[in-house]
């Protein structure tokens, strides 16, 4: 099955905003009391900013740059250190996961 045309430009319009459900459904599995899509988005957004504001400050700040989403994860998702680093790694999964779906489907032709 092919999605070709408008069709797949909507679909392709839609992605940024769904790139939350990974982590909602990553902070739900290790148990976070705030798995909200909100709050994914959030965390997704805020971890993207500092990281992007401090490279630019002060460039060799980029090998903490999975820290620095680890303990924004676990201040917005309220849980723990090794649960956060569990969100970032089931995150990462489900990303791929999604992004070999989404792609086997979509040709923009």
């Amino acid at each position: 099955m092919e999605i070709t045309g408008f069709p797949a430009l909507i679909i392709l319009a839609v992605l940024p905003a769904l790139t939350a459900l990974p982590v909602k459904i990553s902070a739900s599995m290790f148990g976070s009391p705030n798995a909200t899509f909100l709050r994914s988005f959030m965390a997704l957004f805020l971890s993207l900013a500092i990281t992007m504001l401090a490279v630019t400050i002060f460039p060799p700040v980029t090998f903490f740059a999975p820290l620095i989403l680890v303990y924004v994860l676990m201040r917005v998702l309220d849980i723990g250190f090794f649960s956060a680093i569990g969100v970032a790694i089931m995150t990462a999964v489900l990303f791929a996961v999604f992004y070999k779906t989404i792609m086997a489907l979509i040709s923009i032709a």
